[in-house]
C-alpha cells in the first residue's frame, strides 16, 4: 500500500494497450484505491474523453510509490511514466521539458548512470530515421550519462499522439509527451494464466485478462474472503487468488465441480482425467492455499448463512447460451401424492431457472452476505437495442460504482457491472421494480432468435446459388 504522502502532487502518463477500451477508466480508479488514493485527478485538458481510443491517461499522484503499486495490479496498463513535459506542439513539448525542475532530473542524468531514449506514435507509423532525428533534437536535455540501449539505467519515452483514426491521420501530431519509465506493468500474467495453458476447462471457462479485470473492480486483496456462487471451472477464483484471497465458490453442476464428464477442450474425445477438476487449475499455479472449497448447490436455495461473510462476490451468471441455467425443481408440477424431496433414492430433478431470478438471487445474496463495503462484481448480458441504463438491476443497500460495455456482436454485449454494499439490509429492504419484470429474460429469446434468423439466410443464399 501507498504510505507516503507528499504535499506536491507529480504528473504522471499510464500508457495503455489497445485492449477492452471502456473498462480503462474503471479498474485505474481501483487499482489507484488499491494504492492507497481514494480520489484519483485524471487532468482535464489532456484526458481519455478528448479520444477514447487515446491510450494517454495524464493522472497525479502524490508519490512514485503510488505509480509503482498502481501498474502492479493493472493489467490494461502497460507502463507508467513520470511526466516530464507535453504540448500541442513540439515546441511547446520543448518549452515545457526548458520549465521541468532540474532538483528533479538530476537524479536522473548524472555522468555516472545511462540511458536510453524511445519513441512511440499513437495511430501512425513513421520510419525510423524520423524517430531518430526527433531523438537528436532532444540534446539540449541534461542527459550526462553514457547512451546505452541495453538495460540502461533510465529509459525516457517521446510519445505522438495522432488522434484516433488511422485513415485520416494528420502530418503532425496532436500532442507531444515526454516522460522518464517509472515501471512496467505485469500484463505478463495474462498469457501466464492463459485458458489455454489451464489444466482444466470447461464451456464457460472465462478469458484470463477478464477474470483479472474482475478481481481488480473488486479491489481484491491479501487475506480477504471471496465468493463466486456460479463457479464453473474456477476461472474467476483464480485470479483472486492470484492477488491473495481466499475463495470458495458454489455450482450446481456436479460433473463439474467433481471433474467428470467429457472434455471440452477441441478435438478431444475423451473423458476427463481424475485430476482434472478446480483444485487442480490453483494447484497449477501453486495458489492451492488460497483454496475454500466449493459445494454442489442450488443458488436459489439460499445455501449460505445469511449474514456479512464475504469481502467480495465475483462471478459470471449463467445466462442459458453455452450453458443452461438451471435450479431445483419439478418441470411438470407435482405428481405425487408423496413429495418428490421425500421419496427414497430421491435424485433432484432440475428445471429452467430464469436471469431475473438469478439476477434478484445474487443481488440479495450480495446484501446479506457481503461485508460492508464490500463489492460484488457479475457481467449482465445484454441485448443491444433494448439495453437501456435505467433497467440495470439495483438494491437499496448496494451502490452500482462502474458499467462497462464488452460488444460481442452486432446486436449483443455483455455489461460488468461493480456495486458496493453501502447499508445493511434491514426486514423491510425489498429489491428495486425494475427486477420484477421480464426484461432481462428476453435476451436468451432475442440470442437464439436472432440465430435462427441468420441461420434461414444462409439456408437461403446457399439454396439460390445452387439453383
Amino acid at each position: 500500500m501507498c504510505v507516503t504522502i507528499l504535499t506536491t502532487m507529480r504528473r504522471y502518463l499510464c500508457y495503455y494497450a489497445h485492449d477492452h477500451l471502456d473498462f480503462r477508466l474503471p479498474e485505474l480508479n481501483a487499482v489507484a484505491s488499491l494504492a492507497g488514493i481514494n480520489t484519483l485527478t485524471v487532468v482535464d485538458e489532456y484526458d481519455h474523453r478528448e479520444c477514447k481510443l487515446s491510450p494517454f491517461f495524464l493522472v497525479d499522484l502524490p508519490s512514485e510509490a503510488c505509480a509503482v503499486n498502481m501498474a502492479a495490479r493493472s493489467i490494461l496498463m502497460k507502463s507508467v511514466y513520470e511526466l516530464w513535459g507535453f504540448g500541442s506542439t513540439f515546441g511547446a513539448l520543448v518549452n515545457s521539458l526548458r520549465e521541468f525542475p532540474s532538483a528533479r532530473t538530476d537524479t536522473f542524468c548524472r555522468p555516472d548512470s545511462s540511458f536510453k531514449i524511445l519513441v512511440e506514435t499513437f495511430c501512425k507509423k513513421v520510419p525510423l530515421s524520423y524517430k531518430v532525428q526527433l531523438i537528436d533534437k532532444l540534446k539540449f536535455l541534461p542527459l550526462r550519462g553514457k547512451l546505452q540501449l541495453t538495460k540502461p539505467d533510465h529509459v525516457f519515452c517521446l510519445f505522438q499522439d495522432y488522434g484516433c483514426d488511422p485513415n485520416s491521420a494528420p502530418s503532425d501530431p496532436y500532442r507531444w509527451f515526454f516522460g522518464r519509465l517509472v515501471v512496467h506493468s505485469q500484463r505478463e500474467i495474462v498469457d501466464q494464466y492463459s485458458v489455454k495453458k489451464r489444466h482444466f476447462i470447461g464451456n464457460t471457462s472465462m478469458d484470463a485478462q477478464l477474470t483479472f479485470l474482475m478481481a481488480n473492480q473488486a479491489k481484491v486483496q491479501k487475506h480477504q474472503l471471496v465468493c463466486d456462487p456460479f463457479v464453473g471451472t474456477g476461472s474467476i477464483l483464480i485470479a483472486c487468488a492470484h492477488f491473495g484471497a481466499h475463495v470458495v465458490g458454489t455450482d450446481i453442476d456436479s460433473r463439474i465441480l467433481r471433474g467428470t464428464g467429457k472434455s471440452s477442450r477441441a478435438g478431444e474425445n475423451r473423458t476427463r482425467g481424475p485430476d482434472e477438476n478446480l483444485r487442480s487449475n490453483l494447484r497449477q499455479y501453486n495458489l492451492e492455499s488460497k483454496y475454500g472449497d466449493v459445494l454442489i448447490a442450488d443458488f436459489a436455495q439460499n445455501t449460505w448463512t445469511c449474514r456479512p461473510l464475504f469481502d467480495a462476490i465475483v462471478t459470471d451468471p449463467p445466462y442459458g447460451i453455452r450453458e443452461g441455467a438451471w435450479k431445483i425443481g419439478c418441470r411438470k408440477g407435482e405428481a405425487y401424492a408423496i413429495p418428490e424431496h421425500l421419496r427414497d433414492g430421491h435424485i433432484p430433478s432440475r428445471k429452467l431457472y430464469p436471469l431475473s431470478e438469478v439476477l434478484s438471487d445474487l443481488l440479495l445474496f450480495a446484501a446479506h452476505c457481503l461485508v460492508l463495503h464490500g463489492r460484488l462484481v457479475y457481467w449482465l448480458p445484454v441485448y443491444r437495442a433494448d439495453y437501456q441504463p435505467n433497467l440495470i438491476p439495483t438494491h437499496p443497500c448496494l451502490t452500482l460504482i462502474t458499467n462497462s460495455e464488452q460488444v460481442l456482436s452486432k446486436d449483443t454485449s455483455r455489461r460488468l457491472l461493480t456495486m458496493e454494499k453501502t447499508n445493511e439490509p434491514t426486514p423491510e429492504t425489498h429489491l428495486c421494480e425494475s427486477l420484477q419484470n421480464k426484461w432481462y429474460d428476453s435476451f436468451r429469446t432475442n440470442y437464439f432468435a436472432r440465430q435462427r434468423m441468420k441461420s434461414d439466410r444462409a439456408r437461403e443464399t446457399s439454396s439460390s446459388s445452387v439453383s
